[in-house]
């Protein structure tokens, strides 16, 4: 009997040092973040890179976050600090200079792959039968999840593609290679899921792909397939909006639907599948408005 008190008692001890520990340890990485957010806001206050960019070099500083963030998403834990080193890396990427040397970090090659494990870090939407989940969420929460932290990955990709051009050319491509997939799941979801943060993602891509056309003679070059496939989502994505914005009242009518699995409408590669209801709908004419359009259907044209 003294040895089993013995045992439960330290058994609590030990959960008192872990619950000790881990908020030692949130303290640590809140202490990080502000420290992160505050280098953010002296670097948006000198607007020269010469007076903050050899103290960062000297520091050792974006191998140090690189590592750090790469340690965290891959345990898929502390959040806001993988959140608040993108932001950072968003803020150096204005600059030619501080980009190049993120570059030379080892940005692409420490994070590209590490960005694939954020896709099953949330709950899937539903979708068509002939598409792959994709993990969305509210757009109010999206800075508060990990699928936003891949919106801030492309962001950041596109930024330094903008800035560096050719010089980090190679780095989107290997982009592209990697998250071929999930940039065209994102495409067919556009006009199938009609939640907000499904618009998000695939305006966050077709930023990305804006960007990227413009050197579409590499690109054919080194991924044809890739560049084909995802041309034919944009192509799609834009017959689907136009074809929504149209028809206002089928806009309306899937909108009150929802996205249940049930009743959620399949859009093929090559026509759209409609009930007759919604058939009826589509011939209506095109100018025909709704005398009393609701908040969503303002928001979803908005987008």
């Amino acid at each position: 009997m003294l040895q089993s008190l013995m045992s439960s008692v330290g058994v609590e001890h030990h959960k008192l040092q872990d619950k000790k520990q881990k908020a030692r340890l949130d303290v640590q990485l809140k202490l990080q973040v502000v420290s992160i957010c505050l280098l953010e806001e002296l670097i948006a206050a000198l607007d020269s890179a010469d007076a903050w960019l050899p103290v960062v070099k000297q520091h050792s500083l974006l191998e140090c976050l690189l590592a750090s963030a790469q340690v965290w998403i891959q345990a898929l834990q502390g959040i806001k600090y993988v959140r608040s080193v993108l932001m950072l890396f968003l803020a150096l990427s204005k600059y030619p200079e501080a980009a190049s040397t993120l570059m030379l970090t080892g940005l692409s090659q420490q994070l590209c792959v590490s960005f694939c494990r954020l896709y099953a870090a949330d709950h899937p939407t539903v979708a068509p039968s002939n598409v792959k989940p994709v993990k969305v969420i509210s757009a109010m929460s999206d800075c508060a999840t990990w699928v936003g932290v891949y919106h801030l990955g492309i962001e950041l990709t596109v930024a330094m593609l903008s800035t560096l051009k050719f010089n980090f050319l190679d780095d989107a491509f290997n982009f592209v290679g990697v998250h071929q997939d999930r940039l065209k799941q994102s495409l067919e979801c556009v006009g199938v899921v009609l939640t907000e943060s499904a618009l998000v993602e695939a305006e966050h891509t077709c930023r990305f792909l804006r960007e990227l056309s413009r050197y579409r003679r590499q690109w054919r070059m080194q991924l044809p397939h890739a560049l084909n496939a995802l041309m034919l989502g944009v192509c799609q994505v834009i017959q689907r909006t136009v074809a929504l914005l149209a028809r206002p009242k089928i806009l309306q009518h899937l909108l009150e639907k929802g996205n249940n699995r049930e009743n959620a409408v399949r859009i093929g590669h090559d026509k759209l599948l409609m009930t007759p209801h919604e058939r009826r709908l589509s011939q209506q004419s095109s100018s025909e408005d709704i005398d009393w359009p609701s908040n969503e259907l303002i928001q979803t044209q908005g987008r």
